[in-house]
C-alpha cells in the first residue's frame, strides 16, 4: 500500500484510492496490514458515506471538508512523497 502510494502521490490515476489510504492513514496501526486490494474495497464505502458506520461519519467529513477536495500538486501533499521517492532511490 505505501508503495502504491508512493509511487502515485505526486499524479495520482486513482484519486479516491488515494485518497482513501491517506485517510486511513490517520486510523490506528491495524490498516498497515491492509492490502491494496482491501483498500480499493473500502474506498468504494467513501462514495456512500452514509453506509459509514455512525462514529467515523464526521471524521470522514472533516478529511473532506480540509483536505479531500485540494489538488495533489500543492507542496504541503507532495513533500513528503517525494523525500521518500528520492531516499528510496540512494
Amino acid at each position: 500500500m505505501s508503495d502504491y502510494f508512493l509511487s502515485h502521490a505526486v499524479n495520482p490515476a486513482d484519486r479516491r484510492t488515494m485518497q482513501t489510504i491517506e485517510l486511513l492513514c490517520n486510523a490506528r496501526d491495524v490498516v498497515q496490514e491492509l492490502s491494496l486490494d482491501d483498500v480499493r474495497t473500502l474506498s468504494t464505502l467513501l462514495d456512500h458515506p452514509h453506509s459509514l458506520p455512525p462514529y467515523i461519519r464526521a471524521e470522514v467529513a472533516d478529511y473532506f471538508d480540509n483536505k479531500g477536495t485540494r489538488t495533489w500538486t500543492v507542496p504541503d501533499r507532495r513533500t513528503v512523497p517525494e523525500a521518500w521517492t528520492a531516499a528510496a532511490r540512494h
